[in-house]
Protein backbone atom coordinates (compact mmCIF):
# COMPACT_ATOMS: atom_id res chain seq x y z
CA UNK A 1 0.00 0.00 0.00
CA UNK A 2 1.48 3.86 -1.10
CA UNK A 3 0.93 6.13 1.13
CA UNK A 4 -1.28 7.65 -1.56
CA UNK A 5 -3.66 4.87 -1.02
CA UNK A 6 -3.59 4.90 2.76
CA UNK A 7 -7.45 3.98 4.03
CA UNK A 8 -8.77 7.39 5.98
CA UNK A 9 -8.70 7.51 9.40
CA UNK A 10 -10.26 8.82 12.34
CA UNK A 11 -8.50 12.40 13.36
CA UNK A 12 -6.11 11.84 16.03
CA UNK A 13 -7.02 12.76 19.90
CA UNK A 14 -4.47 14.38 21.55
CA UNK A 15 -4.05 14.14 25.35
CA UNK A 16 -5.09 16.63 26.63
CA UNK A 17 -2.94 18.81 29.17
CA UNK A 18 -5.33 17.40 31.77
CA UNK A 19 -4.64 13.68 30.40
CA UNK A 20 -1.06 14.23 30.50
CA UNK A 21 -0.85 15.66 34.26
CA UNK A 22 -3.14 13.04 35.49
CA UNK A 23 -0.90 10.24 33.75
CA UNK A 24 2.29 11.83 35.17
CA UNK A 25 0.46 12.10 38.77
CA UNK A 26 -0.57 8.36 38.44
CA UNK A 27 2.12 6.84 36.22
CA UNK A 28 5.39 8.84 36.84
CA UNK A 29 5.17 11.00 39.96
CA UNK A 30 5.03 7.80 42.53
CA UNK A 31 8.38 6.84 41.21
CA UNK A 32 10.12 9.80 41.53
CA UNK A 33 8.35 10.35 45.08
CA UNK A 34 9.64 6.91 45.85
CA UNK A 35 12.92 7.91 45.17
CA UNK A 36 13.43 5.08 42.15
CA UNK A 37 14.79 7.07 39.84
CA UNK A 38 17.75 8.13 38.54
CA UNK A 39 18.06 10.73 35.49
CA UNK A 40 20.53 9.94 33.03
CA UNK A 41 21.47 11.21 29.37
CA UNK A 42 19.40 9.89 26.32
CA UNK A 43 22.58 8.00 25.34
CA UNK A 44 23.46 6.59 28.76
CA UNK A 45 25.25 3.32 28.78
CA UNK A 46 23.48 0.52 31.13
CA UNK A 47 26.22 -1.92 30.45
CA UNK A 48 28.91 -3.62 27.53
CA UNK A 49 25.64 -4.75 26.25
CA UNK A 50 22.87 -2.32 26.86
CA UNK A 51 22.26 1.16 25.97
CA UNK A 52 20.05 3.58 25.43
CA UNK A 53 19.38 5.59 21.83
CA UNK A 54 17.82 8.28 20.97
CA UNK A 55 14.74 8.10 19.15
CA UNK A 56 13.04 11.59 18.38
CA UNK A 57 9.41 12.27 17.16
CA UNK A 58 7.23 10.65 19.58
CA UNK A 59 7.67 12.51 22.63
CA UNK A 60 10.55 14.78 23.14
CA UNK A 61 13.57 13.26 25.02
CA UNK A 62 12.19 9.85 23.98
CA UNK A 63 15.06 7.08 23.85
CA UNK A 64 15.20 3.45 22.79
CA UNK A 65 17.02 0.79 24.45
CA UNK A 66 19.29 -1.39 22.67
CA UNK A 67 20.63 -4.77 23.97
CA UNK A 68 23.41 -6.47 21.76
CA UNK A 69 24.42 -10.17 23.12
CA UNK A 70 25.81 -13.58 22.13
CA UNK A 71 25.74 -11.95 18.26
CA UNK A 72 21.73 -10.93 18.12
CA UNK A 73 20.54 -7.39 18.78
CA UNK A 74 17.62 -6.48 19.54
CA UNK A 75 15.47 -3.15 20.77
CA UNK A 76 13.15 -1.82 23.07
CA UNK A 77 11.65 0.63 21.02
CA UNK A 78 8.96 2.21 23.10
CA UNK A 79 6.30 4.38 21.59
CA UNK A 80 8.52 5.54 18.00
CA UNK A 81 6.50 2.28 16.98
CA UNK A 82 2.96 2.22 17.73
CA UNK A 83 2.17 -0.74 15.98
CA UNK A 84 3.60 -3.89 13.96
CA UNK A 85 2.66 -2.55 10.99
CA UNK A 86 5.29 -0.04 10.99
CA UNK A 87 7.71 -2.13 11.08
CA UNK A 88 7.30 -3.06 7.63
CA UNK A 89 5.79 0.46 6.71
CA UNK A 90 7.75 2.74 8.77
CA UNK A 91 6.34 6.07 6.74
CA UNK A 92 2.72 5.14 8.39
CA UNK A 93 2.41 7.95 11.12
CA UNK A 94 0.68 8.07 14.28
CA UNK A 95 -1.59 10.50 15.63
CA UNK A 96 0.14 10.89 19.04
CA UNK A 97 3.53 11.78 17.54
CA UNK A 98 4.38 15.16 18.69
CA UNK A 99 6.65 15.81 15.55
CA UNK A 100 5.81 13.47 12.87
CA UNK A 101 8.02 14.36 10.53
CA UNK A 102 11.10 13.47 13.08
CA UNK A 103 9.31 10.84 13.90
CA UNK A 104 9.19 8.70 10.42
CA UNK A 105 12.32 9.60 9.98
CA UNK A 106 13.63 7.91 13.71
CA UNK A 107 11.40 4.92 12.29
CA UNK A 108 13.50 4.85 9.01
CA UNK A 109 16.58 5.32 10.84
CA UNK A 110 16.29 2.88 13.23
CA UNK A 111 14.89 0.30 11.30
CA UNK A 112 17.48 0.44 8.92
CA UNK A 113 14.58 0.61 6.23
Amino acid sequence: MSASSRPERAPARRLTSWGRQRAHGDSVQPVFDAGLTQLVETDHRLSPEAWQEPSPGHTPGHVSVIIESGGERGMISGDFLHHPCQIAHPEWRSGSDTDPDQAEATRHSMLGA
